[in-house]
């Protein structure tokens, strides 16, 4: 590693923490400033205690939910589709890992509850429609859309990079149409297009820039099976 790449690799490091530190920020001032009233009444204590724990459990939660998602709008940190060398050095691989940090903070709150699992995917730029039902997961939620009414299965995972040749990295958008079914452990590769009405089965690969119309797709890869009548996903 030369002396850039190790600079910028601790610039990175320095930066994460920095906003690490700033969402621990609001809960040690509430820590320090909210007086805990002290009862003798056993009611009232036990009340207020439980009233003190829910507002630092709120104001911890809001912080690292919110708090990198602002920061990565604000920077617009989000990467341009296209083949890289992978060092920090390349702007949109540094780009990138800074996102990829800011998203790991992001998460200690976001992985908590499913919907703020699903907040912390649209902060982070994800292009969510109405309806979805999104159990699973994205490695890049800013280069990730799914459309109304679709369903992402429990461990199915979304990939928008891929480092599949040596010293090289690809960012590409991956798009999930309407009233699409994503099977438990499917594993969708960068650059993948899946039309409305397409369902895949559970632990189904879809391959790197694959494109998927209307129908029912299993295996590894995946391959079309069937055609998939549309009332059947709208009834």
């Amino acid at each position: 590693m030369d002396i850039k790449s190790a600079i910028l690799n601790v610039l990175i490091g320095l930066i994460l923490l920095s906003v690490f530190l700033l969402c621990m920020l609001p809960p040690i001032i509430l820590i320090k400033y909210y007086q805990l009233h002290i009862s003798e009444d056993v009611m009232q204590f036990a009340f207020g205690t439980l009233k003190y724990l829910l507002l630092l459990f709120g104001v911890s939660f809001g912080s690292f939910l919110f708090i990198p998602g602002f920061l990565f709008r604000i920077a617009r940190l989000t990467p341009k589709e296209g083949e890289y060398e992978l060092t920090v050095k390349n702007k949109e691989v540094f780009k990138w890992i800074l996102a990829q940090g800011l998203y790991t903070i992001s998460l200690i709150a976001g992985r908590m509850f499913i919907h703020a699992k699903l907040l912390v995917f649209k902060l982070f730029g994800a292009k969510i429609g109405k309806g979805v039902l999104f159990q699973g997961w994205t490695t890049d939620p800013f280069l990730t859309e799914v459309g109304d009414f679709s369903v992402i299965g429990g461990g199915a995972k979304i990939l928008a990079h891929i480092a599949d040749k040596p010293g090289r990295i690809i960012f590409r958008r991956v798009k999930i149409g309407k009233y699409c079914l994503i099977g438990f452990n499917a594993l969708i590769m960068p650059g993948a297009v899946l039309d409305d009405y397409v369902i895949l089965g559970a632990y189904t690969l879809i391959p790197k820039d694959a494109k998927l119309d209307r129908g029912l797709w299993v295996g590894i890869p995946a391959r079309k099976i069937r055609d998939v009548n549309p009332d059947e996903l709208m009834r």
